[in-house]
């Protein structure tokens, strides 16, 4: 069955894994923004949060790279009314690429970092807003940023972005 709502659906597709040179995690949303945003969007929006962790390995990621303990899991249980990957998995009883095809399936908007959850995101909603961490290598690509050539995937509005809060706040214009 489809992932029901009764509001309009946003998806956060965040990631926390090593990457590049240091194997360290450079892009992804901090807990602040995941925090300030279900503060904002949660009266009007069912919120998604997808981030493949560690702790949970019932399917490989894309490639095999595991989620580290960014601590966005343990913030989310003070916030029951945004809905996980694992809830929807657990629910539906899916694993977790079905699951996160059925989540941007029913979003109507999608936040993603830089990267491979940005591809697959651009695939999906009306607005794709993508966040690219000023000192990740990948940042400067120019796929990554507003209007690039991920729109033609589905005609969705691709918006990049450097700056968590300038990501919130055109989230507010536009969605609000």
């Amino acid at each position: 069955g489809k992932i029901i709502s009764n509001k309009p659906i946003i998806t956060i597709n965040n990631k926390y894994n090593p990457e590049w040179g240091p194997k360290i995690p450079f892009n992804y949303l901090s807990l602040d923004f995941i925090e300030s945003f279900i503060k904002e969007f949660s009266d009007r929006y069912q919120i998604i949060y997808i981030r493949h962790d560690k702790r949970f390995k019932q399917e490989g990621y894309y490639d095999d790279v595991l989620g580290l303990d960014l601590g966005d899991y343990k913030l989310l249980e003070s916030y029951p009314q945004v809905k996980t990957i694992y809830d929807i998995m657990e629910t539906k009883k899916i694993g977790f690429n079905l699951a996160q095809l059925e989540i941007l399936a029913a979003s109507k908007q999608v936040i993603s970092v830089n990267g491979g959850s940005a591809c697959l995101s651009a695939y999906f909603g009306e607005d794709v807003m993508i966040y690219g961490a000023k000192d990740c290598k990948s940042t400067p690509r120019g796929i990554w940023k507003t209007d690039s050539w991920l729109k033609e995937l589905s005609g969705a509005n691709i918006l990049g972005f450097l700056d968590e809060k300038e990501l919130i706040e055109t989230a507010k214009q536009r969605w609000l």
